[in-house]
């Protein structure tokens, strides 16, 4: 298939630090190419891939203050409608900003969805039923309350050879993610203090917003402790020996998380999660096999789950780990996500075609 992606223009493609939807383009685009289809990314400047590739001419827009990321991302759109004859299928990744572009496109499309469906937007996703949308989760499609063409669902894909197993993992909790509310550091840099157990976190701070700005202001005085640790935004193998030498990974969520590409990096290593049962979490952990869902908010049901991974008896906590890359080994990674794609792909080349036998 001649396959056209469209990516966000927000970070690298891979990303050189955080970057999650950026990273699953790259394993999908990647993985196709691998499979022998003719892949076209497009993208901002600053990419790695063997796939063909077009830009808006532009660095990544949260690497330039400058830049305004509608225009960046309109630039390379028009790029993709003007080269649209060429492929048989286009799969945007652009989440709602794709909706204002779909009424040009003549041939066969869909749009995967890696974010929760915001109320700001729904009403315009409302006017787009019949677009084919892959979602990443099956609780993003349930959770967004939307009656929409939701065709597959398709998990992302870790390229788990690049994930070291270790089957000993080590002492220290350890909290990966955007520096957040709504990812819950707070929590984790409090559970740790509870606990008395070393904490070590990776992460970028963001400051896009006021709320922003406030919460990293309430986690730089609560790391003020001999337990918390900030190692910086971490990658390549440092993130994986980060990951690896973890005795589990605290994910206390206090959002609907569509995914979560954090969990599948740490039961890659052999590292088992412990996080809040909201949004994907449930499918992608399995109590007492990768991990364990503690019911949201409870603090108390969370400091339990870590004791009791702490206090397994060695050959236990090694059977979990096993259990922990069994897990994405069967489940996510990249091969899984590109046999996916590969079938929406068929299906919506199919449905268009039937729907309009003259093209």
């Amino acid at each position: 298939m001649r396959i056209a992606i469209l990516s966000p223009i927000f970070e690298a493609v891979p990303p050189k630090g955080w970057g999650g939807v950026e990273l699953v383009v790259y394993n999908l685009v990647e993985s196709l190419v691998k499979n022998g289809h003719d892949v076209t990314l497009f993208c901002a400047e600053n990419y790695h891939t063997h796939a063909r590739v077009i830009t808006n001419g532009l660095p990544p827009a949260n690497h330039d203050p400058k830049q305004k990321p509608e225009v960046s991302q309109e630039i390379l759109d028009e790029k993709l409608i003007a080269r649209q004859d060429n492929f048989d299928i286009i799969n945007a990744h652009t989440s709602h900003r794709f909706l204002y572009l779909e009424k040009k496109i003549k041939i066969p499309h869909l749009l995967t969805i890696h974010t929760i469906f915001r109320e700001q937007w729904k009403l315009l996703y409302r006017e787009h039923p019949k677009l084919p949308i892959v979602t990443v989760s099956k609780a993003q499609a349930s959770l967004s309350g939307l009656k929409l063409n939701f065709i597959r669902t398709v998990y992302n894909g870790i390229n788990i050879e690049e994930f070291d197993y270790s089957s000993k993992g080590g002492k220290y909790l350890a909290w990966l993610g955007r520096i957040v509310r709504s990812k819950g550091l707070l929590i984790a840099i409090n559970l740790a203090k509870k606990l008395k157990f070393k904490l070590r976190f990776a992460g970028r701070f963001i400051y896009d917003s006021e709320d922003d700005r406030i919460y990293a202001r309430e986690i730089k005085k609560a790391m003020k402790h001999s337990l918390i640790e900030w190692v910086g935004e971490v990658k390549g193998q440092k993130k994986v020996n980060f990951l690896k030498n973890a005795l589990v990974l605290v994910n206390p969520i206090v959002w609907d998380e569509p995914f979560g590409l954090v969990v599948p990096e740490a039961n890659a290593c052999g590292t088992p999660v412990v996080a809040f049962d909201r949004g994907a979490m449930p499918e992608l952990i399995k109590d007492d096999l990768n991990g364990f869902l503690i019911n949201s908010d409870n603090i108390g049901q969370m400091i339990q789950a870590i004791k009791q991974i702490y206090e397994m008896p060695a050959k236990k906590y090694q059977a979990m780990r096993r259990s922990c890359r069994k897990q994405v080994e069967e489940n996510f990674t990249m091969e899984k996500m590109v046999d996916g794609y590969e079938k929406v792909y068929q299906k919506v080349i199919e449905d268009y075609k039937s729907r309009n036998p003259k093209s």
